[in-house]
């Protein structure tokens, strides 16, 4: 699970929720809440779908995914 945030000066402010799911073969999966309970899909084991979630965030944005295993 993780929470995206974006900043505002030197604050930090909640945008929205996504969930990280490795996904077996298929490699990993970027799952994200979208308007009307619709969630999105990106792949993130492809240049593809890492240049469109840095899109998403516009210059100078960070992200920061931190991976998890139980």
């Amino acid at each position: 699970m993780a929470t995206l945030m974006r900043g505002s000066g030197l604050r930090l402010r909640h945008h929205h929720v996504a969930l990280l799911l490795r996904e077996g073969a298929a490699g990993l999966g970027f799952y994200q809440t979208l308007p009307r309970g619709r969630v999105h899909r990106l792949a993130l084991d492809s240049t593809e779908g890492l240049d469109r979630l840095c899109a998403m965030f516009g210059p100078g944005e960070r992200i920061l995914i931190l991976e998890v295993q139980p």
